[in-house]
């Protein structure tokens, strides 16, 4: 799973497929917001003004091992280099549309029907992940394995804990062309 903590309510995920800068996800009740790192202030999104101190401190104690999580999960236990190439972005790009997956549907090999909550779809073929491939990708490759995906807080999870970021996903399908809206 992508969670890394949860503490007085808020939940702190980072995905192992992530898109700049240095970030984490945080959500507290209905609001959700992407964290800086560096600085534990809001990139985007937003939290009450508790909440997002006791972000912020947590932020400040923990900077060292998020960061470490975030190269260890950027370079060394999952590539995937073409994807991050097309989803690399920085902070003059923000702002993300905050998006989940609301269905995901196997079609066979490496694909996915995969829904969004804003209304758009499209499937996605991930045969070029699995091709990079990575320790928590490897069960991925048998098609059985893949198919048994499913959607854990609005995100693609597989049972092993390997996830994909929504926004990045969404992202990636947008900028490639693989999404539309389904006739009413």
């Amino acid at each position: 799973m992508p969670t890394i903590s949860i503490f007085f309510g808020i939940t702190i995920r980072m995905f192992f497929v992530e898109h700049p800068p240095p970030h984490f996800h945080a959500s507290y009740q209905r609001y959700r917001a992407l964290i800086s790192i560096e600085t534990g202030g809001i990139i985007y999104g937003s939290l009450p003004p508790g909440a997002s101190r006791i972000v912020r401190e947590w932020t400040r104690r923990h900077g060292a091992e998020l960061m470490e999580n975030w190269n260890r999960a950027r370079e060394r236990v999952c590539p995937f280099n073409a994807f991050r190439e097309r989803i690399s972005m920085n902070e003059s790009e923000f702002p993300y549309e905050f998006v989940d997956v609301v269905g995901a549907e196997p079609r066979g090999a490496y694909r996915l029907m995969v829904r969004f909550s804003n209304g758009e779809e499209g499937e996605r073929d991930f045969a070029d992940l699995i091709a990079e491939g990575g320790p928590m990708v490897e069960p991925l490759r048998d098609p059985t394995f893949f198919a048994r995906v499913f959607i854990d807080d609005g995100i693609l999870t597989w049972p092993n804990g390997f996830d994909l970021d929504s926004i990045a996903l969404h992202d990636d399908m947008k900028k490639t062309g693989q999404l539309h809206r389904p006739a009413a």
